[in-house]
């Protein structure tokens, strides 16, 4: 499978971030296959998948946007909290 053969080379690269784009089935299957193959749970925890914040997006145009904000969150140091939150400190 791509996918699989995909997630093992990125894998080996020990990046410091991994996300993975696609449903929660096809991702859990992905994920389930790689450990069957021999990877450790460590490598396996720090995958982002699906990758994205849970937005309530449907379109593609959402789904990307959603996974830019992950991406920024991660890059940024960002908590994925809306702004307004600071009001309730």
């Amino acid at each position: 499978n791509e996918d699989e053969e995909c997630m093992k080379a990125v894998l080996a690269a020990r990046p410091r971030y991994v996300g993975m784009i696609g449903s929660r089935r096809r991702t859990n299957i992905v994920l389930a296959r790689l450990r069957d193959a021999g990877f450790d749970e460590e490598k396996l925890r720090r995958v982002r998948a699906p990758i994205g914040l849970d937005i309530g997006a449907v379109s593609p145009e959402e789904v990307a946007l959603s996974v830019l904000a992950e991406i920024i969150s991660e890059r940024r140091g960002g908590t994925g909290l809306p702004l307004s939150a600071w009001r309730r400190e």
